[in-house]
């Protein structure tokens, strides 16, 4: 057996934060999703054959029974509030200028909830909601501004 060597001569200390960075790759089924909502601004989903589970966005495989998804289909951006929030601090904990709303969205169609940006006076759980699209898109999150009530 390989004996181990000390190496506490090459251990490092941050004092305060760790300076950290990541990528996040959307993935085959995170692509298509992006390429929907950017090309038409439909919202896609992907359904279990299995447990007939609808997932928004797209997924390749399914949370509950780990089946492969393989059947697309295009949902308009239109649904209901299943619960929603404020937000008043910035990612690294300083105060928002201004708040911003936050709901979970039942999509039409969709059984997962779908999280995103709310702009409405008073929100509600169950009220009739729909994306307003940027008229430029990018194929990014950022292409649906928030959702409004209908």
């Amino acid at each position: 057996m390989k004996e181990l060597k000390n190496h506490n001569d090459k251990l490092t200390f941050f004092s305060g934060n760790i300076p950290l960075e990541s990528l996040y790759t959307v993935g085959i089924a995170g692509d298509k999703f992006f390429q929907s909502l950017k090309n038409i601004g439909a919202l896609l989903s992907s359904k279990c054959s299995r447990c007939n589970y609808v997932y928004v966005p797209c997924r390749l495989f399914c949370e509950r029974c780990f089946d492969e998804l393989k059947e697309y289909k295009e949902l308009e951006p239109v649904g209901a509030v299943y619960s929603f929030s404020e937000v008043n601090i910035e990612r690294d904990g300083s105060p928002v200028k201004t708040p911003v709303q936050a709901a979970l969205i039942k999509i039409n169609g969709a059984d997962s909830l779908f999280y995103h940006r709310l702009n409405v006076k008073k929100p509600k759980i169950g009220m009739k909601v729909k994306a307003v699209l940027e008229k430029y898109r990018k194929g990014s999150i950022n292409d649906i501004r928030y959702f409004e009530e209908i």
